[in-house]
């Protein structure tokens, strides 16, 4: 028997097709324009949350730093002060010899030197400044015994902020400034001035008079990010040294970064608001609208007034 061929299948005299059906153009722009208002919905939704996340963060580490505040008075009976220079108070810059760190204001044409923080002293003695006597308390013991002061220090920096990298500095139209050839650590929190002098004054919990949890202790330091630039340490001088503005202020307004009056004041990469922690080791956020004479209330130790 012989096979045939096996025969094409036909519906009447003609073939039937297939057709796949396309977007138009009008149904694809549609389409795109939909996505394109999810998307415009969802990254402000996304960027809140970080930024949620990262105000979050700036209060864990003013926390953090009110615990060590207070391990320390309990160690010490005082609080730490904002140090200061002696004549210990030097470095091995990075040709090995031996130099005191220092800035020279061109406004003010001075040239002041700072301390470095020593490990061990009594608070009287410390010539670094109190964020770097807090470092053993704050769970920071190795870069404090070993003075690692180019080592970053996360607990004192605001995410939010979220600055550059310090850089070994370069004189600027502000100031010239010996930081040993170094890139140096430093801290988006300073310290009330009325409470932390410079050595080797100290302040006791007897020593403020409106009560510890009427007064301000530490809080966000106003930025200028246009310059106070990685290479300055234009009223930004670093954590590790001592008796510098750059790690305290007393300055009774609150401004947003970028503003000019950086200078003495407080402020915050937040929007409208400082977080600020007070000396009984609570944390309150204050707004930028803030009668100054409040803020002055609450910045002074021995004004003896309290707040309603």
């Amino acid at each position: 028997m012989k096979q045939g061929h096996p025969q094409s299948k036909r519906f009447g005299s003609e073939r039937t097709f297939a057709f796949r059906r396309a977007f138009t153009l009008v149904e694809l722009l549609t389409v795109i324009a939909i996505i394109g208002i999810l998307v415009a919905l969802i990254i402000p939704a996304i960027q809140a949350a970080r930024e949620a996340g990262r105000r979050t963060t700036c209060t864990n580490n003013l926390k953090q730093i009110g615990i060590a505040l207070q391990a320390h008075q309990a160690a010490h009976k005082s609080f730490p002060n904002n140090g200061g220079f002696t004549e210990k108070s030097l470095i091995l810059d990075t040709t090995e010899n031996l130099i005191p760190i220092s800035t020279t204001n061109y406004a003010e044409v001075t040239t002041f030197q700072w301390g470095v923080g020593q490990p061990g002293k009594h608070p009287r003695e410390q010539s670094g400044c109190w964020a770097y006597a807090l470092m053993p308390y704050a769970e920071q013991s190795a870069a404090y015994r070993a003075v690692r002061f180019t080592e970053i220090q996360h607990l004192y920096l605001c995410p939010t902020r979220d600055r550059l990298r310090p850089e070994p500095t370069q004189e600027d139209q502000f100031g010239s400034y010996e930081s040993g050839g170094w890139a140096w650590a430093k801290t988006d929190y300073a310290g009330n001035k009325f409470a932390f002098p410079n050595l080797p004054d100290v302040t006791a919990p007897k020593d403020i008079f409106d009560g510890l949890s009427q007064t301000i202790a530490i809080g966000e330091k106003a930025f200028n990010p246009s310059r106070q630039i990685p290479t300055s340490w234009y009223w930004d001088e670093p954590l590790f040294s001592g008796g510098a503005d750059g790690t305290v202020r007393d300055g009774t307004k609150i401004v947003t970064d970028g503003d000019n009056s950086y200078r003495w004041n407080w402020g915050s990469a937040h929007s409208g608001y400082v977080d600020f922690l007070y000396f009984d080791g609570s944390v309150h956020r204050k707004s930028n609208a803030i009668e100054e004479k409040v803020l002055r209330q609450l910045l002074e130790i021995e004004n003896g007034q309290e707040l309603e």
